[in-house]
């Protein structure tokens, strides 16, 4: 999350500041906090109890569907392997974002934000024409659920 959201810098925040000793939390903080507690409300799933997709079929970074570039990060459920969460952090300025599976198609693919099914076709992996690109401005990110 920090790399996909922090060095990307859609969210300006600094790990490891916390609140004062007086247990306020200075009022420049409160806005990058607010946004990171808003995203973790519906987007939790794909941060705790994952691990990066690293030895996995699935991969991270800038993907390219016909000249339409965009950037997202990858995790991958610890309890469920056959479930990765692609984090957009840049919206396909086209519609289309393209996920590098190595070929490997999902049984399904998900919103996370509003669990809805999202329609997709094949190419090197699944290319997503009507994703949740909204809550990119909104959230700073969009999630897609692959279920393998």
């Amino acid at each position: 999350m920090v790399c996909s959201l922090g060095r990307r810098g859609l969210w300006n925040f600094h790990p490891g500041i916390g609140p004062r000793l007086d247990g306020t939390v200075p009022p420049r903080i409160r806005p990058m906090l607010g946004a990171v507690r808003d995203f973790l409300a519906w987007a939790g799933e794909a941060v705790y109890g994952t691990r990066g997709p690293a030895g996995t079929f699935v991969r991270s970074g800038w993907t390219n569907a016909n000249g339409n570039l965009s950037f997202h990060a990858v995790t991958n459920r610890l309890d469920d392997p056959s479930v990765f969460y692609a984090i957009f952090t840049e919206a396909p300025s086209n519609g289309r974002a393209l996920l590098d599976t190595m070929g490997r198609e999902p049984r399904r693919a998900t919103d996370l934000r509003t669990g809805r099914e999202l329609p997709f076709r094949m190419w090197s992996g699944p290319v997503f024409e009507d994703g949740p690109w909204g809550d990119v401005a909104a959230f700073g990110a969009a999630v897609v659920k692959l279920e393998f």
